[in-house]
């Protein structure tokens, strides 16, 4: 029976199709057909991703002084609608305005319906609006951009230009099957939280010190919830990845480095959007950003370029402030999938506000070192994970408290963002899945912070589905992986999964339809500064570092430096005793799950070129600590 579990198992890793994928492809490049509700200006650029100030959007680069018609869209009650203007490199961008109009045929003339303008020099950003459409017309409408005088270097740009119509609730493709809740009823807003860094082992919920987490504790306590959830990869970028995806990092090919330009693989934005929604996005650039593709998929990507600096702290408040006011302009028009991502409790850990400090002084009292209010992160971070100036244990306590604080202080702002939601009249009928992207280390193996081991301190993540009167509160003690929201949105939707996905629908087990199958979770680490640095390597040497666990074992094989390592999980929760020569039938088991996964990377699709990368990138990702 062993046996045949695990070459079930095996056979799981290798590259599979669904019997019928709902995407074709396009040359290299993996493309969703067009949903209905998207509006093409003829004489334009095909539309592309066109990135305007800090964000981007699916848009049409139009001639200055142009005019295009088209078609109504029928039955359409609403246009939502960007504006902008690209510059040319190396062009002094000009006072003189452009402008944007709108107008609908009307008799033998036209009525306008929308008006509005930019000044090149000043309203470097996308503007955004939602026109209303007559009633009853049945013509055309005219999209116009005017200037009184020629701008060198200047091109105007509408971007996401989406029908709204009276039936977009029920618009787009079909569904692949009845939605897993049952029924035929409108499908409901999604809402998709990744608060970055967010160690399960450090909310109150979890283990985590008394009172840092009341708010997001209550949270996953009227959610369904997983106690063990896992990421495939220990830091941003690589985990995101494989949360869009579904796919481990071995297979989606994304794992760090220079930007690349788009995703190669089917994200569940190309999906949701393909199925008539309006996909939407409000990150805090880094790793997240639509430099590294993320914006495949999304009619709009905001990835908020605020300041990165080495005092870079996330803007939690900031961000999800405006994914409110999103849901509360635009949210009752058409069902929504909105993924909003904080850098807030990342290092460095830099708190807020008094509350935020007096949690972590409660934790850590008396402390007097360098760390009092914050800890800098990639200043001190590299030298100890190198082994060449060790944080003092003393102060590695207090950098767990100061990381408590910054907790502390999301869970004042997110869980009153997804009750906010739940109060606007077009957030009432929403999906909110709250995870994060890894967790974070403070000295446990020796290392601090992320992206520098596999343990489980760095992989473990909180993962709750919130739907009220859909989803009723419970919890789950499966081992369930990052990989697997993808699979588990898709089928409460009804939806088809995109192609090959590695990762298992939850429904079952969110919709109490039984118990998960027992199935192992993998991870893997391809690069790490300091393990690079301590071993006298260059910074991108490759250590090729893979993990699988189960329920009982966890299992680690690396290559540099060269070790392998079996952990009795129940025994050895920390992940501090190698069992390996004691259990020689479990090391057995977990070499031929690992060598199954390296071996699945040879017939996945090869990595797609990545892009130079330009300074203000560099720079962002430097003061994140990603770039040394």
């Amino acid at each position: 029976m062993k046996g045949l579990l695990l070459a079930g198992i095996v056979a799981a890793l290798l590259p599979h199709q669904a019997a019928r994928p709902c995407w074709a492809k396009d040359g290299e490049q993996a493309t969703l057909p067009s949903a209905a509700r998207a509006v093409t200006l003829p004489g334009a650029t095909a539309v592309r991703k066109i990135r305007v100030g800090s964000a981007t959007r699916d848009g049409n680069l139009v001639p200055l002084n142009s005019k295009s018609d088209v078609a109504m869209p029928p039955g359409s009650r609403s246009l939502m609608v960007s504006i902008g203007v690209q510059i040319a490199k190396g062009s002094t961008p000009p006072s003189v305005p452009v402008r944007f109009q709108i107008s609908v045929e009307h008799g033998d003339g036209w009525q306008r319906l929308f008006g509005a303008e930019v000044i090149p020099d000043k309203d470097q950003v996308w503007k955004d609006y939602l026109v209303e459409l007559p009633a009853k017309s049945s013509g055309k409408l005219r999209f116009e951009t005017r200037s009184e005088s020629e701008q060198s270097g200047v091109t105007p740009c509408w971007g996401s230009l989406l029908a709204i119509g009276a039936s977009s609730r029920a618009a787009g493709a079909a569904p692949a099957a009845t939605p897993a809740v049952g029924g035929e009823v409108d499908r409901p807003n999604i809402v998709l939280i990744s608060i970055d860094t967010l160690a399960a082992g450090h909310l109150t919920s979890f283990g985590g010190p008394p009172g840092v987490s009341p708010n997001l504790d209550a949270l996953l306590k009227e959610s369904f919830s997983f106690r063990r959830a896992f990421v495939q990869y220990p830091n941003t970028l690589s985990s995101h990845a494989s949360l869009f995806t579904g796919l481990y990092p071995i297979h989606h090919g994304r794992y760090g480095g220079s930007p690349f330009p788009a995703m190669r693989n089917p994200t569940v934005a190309d999906v949701l959007a393909a199925a008539g929604y309006v996909t939407v996005a409000y990150t805090e650039d880094g790793y997240v950003s639509s430099d590294f593709g993320f914006d495949r998929g999304f009619d709009w990507y905001d990835n908020d370029q605020i300041s990165f600096n080495e005092d870079f702290r996330g803007d939690a408040a900031g961000t999800f402030a405006k994914a409110a006011k999103w849901i509360e302009r635009y949210g009752g028009e058409v069902p929504f999938f909105l993924f909003v991502h904080t850098y807030e409790v990342h290092a460095p850990y830099e708190l807020r506000d008094a509350e935020a400090l007096a949690v972590a002084n409660r934790i850590d009292p008396s402390y007097d070192g360098p760390f009092q209010r914050e800890y800098p992160g990639v200043r001190v971070s590299l030298n100890h994970n190198a082994h060449t100036r060790l944080i003092a244990p003393r102060d590695l306590r207090r950098m767990a408290a100061l990381y408590a604080g910054e907790i502390s202080y999301v869970d004042r702002i997110v869980p009153a963002f997804v009750r906010g939601v739940k109060a606007l009249a077009g957030g009432r009928d929403t999906l909110v899945i709250v995870t994060a992207d890894h967790g974070e280390e403070f000295g446990e193996h020796g290392k601090v912070e992320h992206g520098e081991t596999l343990y489980n301190a760095a992989l473990h993540v909180p993962l709750a589905f919130y739907w009220p009167g859909h989803i009723a509160p419970g919890e789950s003690s499966s081992l369930v992986e990052l990989v697997d929201v993808v699979p588990t949105i898709l089928d409460l939707l009804g939806l088809r999964e995109p192609g090959r996905v590695d990762g298992r629908s939850l429904v079952p087990a969110v919709l109490r339809r039984g118990e998960l199958p027992s199935r192992p979770a993998y991870a893997e680490l391809r690069s790490a500064w300091g393990v690079c640095r301590e071993n006298g390597l260059p910074e991108d040497c490759r250590i090729d570092r893979y993990a699988v666990q189960t329920d009982e074992f966890k299992y680690v094989r690396s290559k540099v430096p060269a070790f392998e390592r079996l952990y009795d999980l129940r025994a050895d929760p920390g992940e501090e005793h190698d069992v390996a020569a004691k259990f020689p039938e479990q090391l057995h088991q977990a070499r031929v799950l690992i060598d199954a996964y390296v071996g699945s990377a040879a017939a996945s699709n090869t990595p797609a070129p990545t892009a130079a990368m330009d300074n203000a990138t560099r720079e962002r990702l430097r003061a994140l600590g990603y770039l040394p």
